[in-house]
């Protein structure tokens, strides 16, 4: 009996064994089947990105409406980063004021001039009340804000519009041509984690084509202006 019991014993210490490899085993593929998942996926975000910045760049090639430019990169840019809202905000050296020039707010291009949730932005803010202008001041690659911050030195009524929006964290891109600071993009999120390395990239590649897109914005409206200069004279 006892020999029975000790058999028995040992093939149960056996299949416990048995059990634990077959268990281990099992982690182990789970792990690599969610790996290359998860590489699937980077790889599919990283193509969809790269698309993205393709159609955007061929956009700046031939582009005839400097405004409808900037929408487009603002729409590419909250799709490929799942934001809910992104915006050009462009600098006046002339005023001090930071002005939103562009913006696309759950997927839709904004009418600033209409749409009564954008009245705060209807009218130049200036610059030096913006801590999100500040901080990108001294920042060569992006900057990195929650709204539930409590250490915020920014203007109450703009902090309580962007949470009253949803937006709960906002990564601003430098626009900067040379030394030149133009303005940032805004690109704000409904939650507060901030986006991987490659997504930082990515932003940081919409943030180049916006500063050509507002440079040539900017060239377009000097043209202008010397077209009407000339035939008053």
């Amino acid at each position: 009996e006892e020999l029975r019991t000790a058999k028995f014993l040992a093939q149960q210490a056996t299949l416990v064994l048995r059990i634990s490899h077959l268990s281990r085993q099992a982690r182990e593929s789970a792990l690599i089947e969610a790996r290359e998942r998860a590489a699937r996926e980077r790889a599919a975000r990283l193509e969809s990105a790269n698309a993205a910045l393709q159609r955007t760049l061929a956009h700046l090639v031939n582009a005839d409406d400097s405004a409808a430019l900037l929408d487009h990169i603002m729409r590419e840019a909250a799709t490929q980063m799942q934001a809910c809202m992104t915006g050009v905000y462009l600098y006046d050296d002339a005023t001090g004021e930071v002005r939103l020039a562009s913006c696309v707010s759950e997927g839709e291009v904004i009418d600033l001039a209409t749409d009564e949730r954008f009245v705060p932005w209807r009218s130049p803010a200036p610059a030096a009340t913006l801590q999100v202008w500040r901080t990108i001041q001294r920042s060569e690659h992006y900057a990195w804000f929650t709204t539930s911050a409590g250490n915020h030195d920014a203007p109450p009524y703009l902090l309580n519009w962007h949470r009253a929006m949803g937006h709960l964290s906002l990564l601003a891109v430098p626009l900067r041509l040379g030394d030149r600071a133009l303005g940032f993009v805004g690109i704000y999120f409904p939650h507060e984690r901030m986006p991987d390395e490659e997504l930082l990239e990515v932003a940081r590649g919409f943030g180049h084509q916006a500063a050509l897109a507002a440079q040539m914005a900017e060239l377009a409206e000097r043209a202008k202006q010397a077209a009407v200069s000339d035939e008053r004279l």
